[in-house]
Formats: structure tokens, C-alpha cells, sequence
């Protein structure tokens, strides 16, 4: 994480220890999108909640996503600031809900191939 930094209003740079201990953070959001994690760390902060977005040093490449990361005692209530600005997809969640839900697609899916080409075949 060096040369990652938060900004807090303005030009102004702390660096990650400053504001987040590294061992108690939680990302809530990844995305490629830029204006999108600028608009969640600007509700966050103006909220009082310390942020840190990782890979923000290196989003000249439009295909980098970024993590929006906050301590792990501000979670819950930062998710909730953030519930209206995200699509419920992109907002980092266990996902193994989701994750189940491809796979069992994925196997009906390769079931139905096997199944119309012994028809055909």
C-alpha cells in the first residue's frame, strides 16, 4: 500500500497510517468507475468517516478498479450512506449468494448443451 494516500479536503495528503490502521479495514465498494468513487469518498468524508481509496494512483487506466476502503467500525453506517449511490451489484458484499447463483447457471446451462447434443447427435 505505499504511495497510497487520503485525501481530506483540498491538495492536502496524509498518508494510510494516519488515518486508517491497515488491519482493520473493509473494502465497500470496487469499481472502475472514477467519478462514481470520488462521489462515495466525498459522502463519506463529508460524513466524518475516514476513507482510503486504493489504486487511485493509477487510474489513468480506465480498466483499474478501485477499492474504496473504511475502518471496520464505520461498515455498516457507510454502506448505508452509500446504499442510493451505488448499483446494488457493485457494492462489495460476501457475494456467495451470487456466486452460487452463477455456478448452479452455469451447470444447467452445460446440462442443457449435453442434453441437445445427444439430440442431435
Amino acid at each position: 500500500m505505499r504511495g497510497c494516500g487520503v485525501r481530506t479536503g483540498g491538495a492536502d495528503r496524509r498518508t494510510v497510517s494516519e488515518v486508517l490502521p491497515l488491519d482493520s479495514v473493509t473494502s465497500i465498494l470496487t469499481s472502475t468507475d472514477r467519478p462514481l468513487v470520488e462521489t462515495v469518498r466525498a459522502t463519506l468524508e463529508a460524513n466524518g468517516i475516514a476513507v482510503l481509496v486504493e489504486g487511485d494512483a493509477i487510474t489513468a487506466l480506465p480498466f483499474v478498479p478501485m477499492n474504496v476502503l473504511v475502518s471496520d467500525t464505520d461498515v455498516t453506517v457507510a454502506e448505508d450512506l452509500i446504499r442510493d449511490l451505488v448499483l446494488p451489484a457493485s457494492v462489495a458484499e460476501g457475494g456467495s449468494r451470487k456466486r452460487w447463483a452463477r455456478l448452479v447457471l452455469v451447470g444447467l446451462l452445460i446440462l442443457l448443451l449435453v442434453y441437445c447434443g445427444r439430440l442431435i447427435g
